[in-house]
């Protein structure tokens, strides 16, 4: 029986603009391939914005339109009661293993995704089965969807493709070939924090769901907005402590091409998504 894969989504929808992302969000994914996975969405209870007693108190309509939206095939929709983003993405993650799942792909609401998403899931999970030491696929961020690509090269914009490797800032990947696809994939390194890469970000990415339960267990405490989750893994010695936990762990890529990135972050997304996004052989 071959590796299982779950979506997992944090969701924190307290306003008609979050809403409206969250919609549309779920939509792209499910119309690029996300349907066929189980779905499992932590909606994390706004409060009232009232002063001092707000905190304790259930924003009912934005509960109802979580409700609304998570509806579908195979979601599953639970309650974290809590305003901790972290908890919430531990609470679901921790779902996804008691129901079988061995990986776990992260969909925050307010993501937009490409057509290719679907190939992209389809060969990671083949990937993670075939390579014992790959910890992490991702399919966004630097280097391959950032503010300095061009309409002429895509996601090659930030890539340097030579002697049949592909290089950015100072991490160099290799290729692993299969019949359909490309594994590019680097053993990770301390000296890879600092720059504007960042080895470790929740968002779109694959894992294994064990380590990634295990490293948001570490940090659930201190870190209760996901942003700040990341942040903590950017730090030097709590990085230096996750190699040393999973020794020979390999980040990988499949393609070298990206499966989707935030709206909010991109307002050119629509336009974004009619640039190159080639698989780099």
């Amino acid at each position: 029986m071959g590796a299982k894969l779950a979506i997992v989504t944090p969701s924190y929808i307290d306003s008609a603009g979050r809403a409206a992302w969250a919609e549309k969000s779920l939509a792209s994914l499910r119309a690029a391939g996300g349907s066929a996975y189980p779905h499992f969405v932590v909606d994390d209870l706004p409060r009232m914005r009232y002063p001092v007693i707000g905190r304790w108190l259930i924003n009912r309509r934005y509960r109802r339109q979580a409700e609304t939206i998570y509806r579908g095939d195979n979601i599953h929709l639970f309650r974290q009661r809590g305003r901790s983003g972290t908890a919430a993405l531990l609470r679901a993650v921790r779902e996804a293993r008691a129901a079988g799942c061995d990986l776990v792909f992260i969909h925050l609401d307010d993501h937009v995704y490409a057509p290719v998403l679907a190939d992209l899931l389809r060969y990671s999970i083949d990937a993670f089965e075939q390579t014992p030491e790959l910890a992490w696929v991702r399919m966004s961020a630097y280097p391959i969807v950032s503010r300095t690509n061009t309409p002429e090269l895509g996601n090659r914009a930030d890539l340097r493709i030579e002697n049949d490797t592909v290089q950015f800032q100072n991490i160099c990947l290799e290729p692993v070939r299969r019949e359909t696809y490309t594994l590019w994939r680097a053993v990770c390194r301390e000296d890879w924090i600092g720059g504007r890469f960042w080895p470790f970000v929740l968002w779109l990415t694959v894992y294994r769901t064990f380590q990634l339960e295990n490293m948001l267990a570490e940090v659930v405490d201190i870190a209760p907005r996901l942003g700040r989750a990341e942040a903590c893994f950017q730090e030097p010695s709590r990085w230096t402590q996750v190699l040393r936990s999973y020794p020979a762990a390999t980040l990988g890529y499949i393609n070298m091409q990206f499966g989707g990135f935030e709206m909010h972050r991109n307002k050119n997304w629509e336009t974004i998504l009619q640039w190159p996004n080639v698989a780099v052989r």
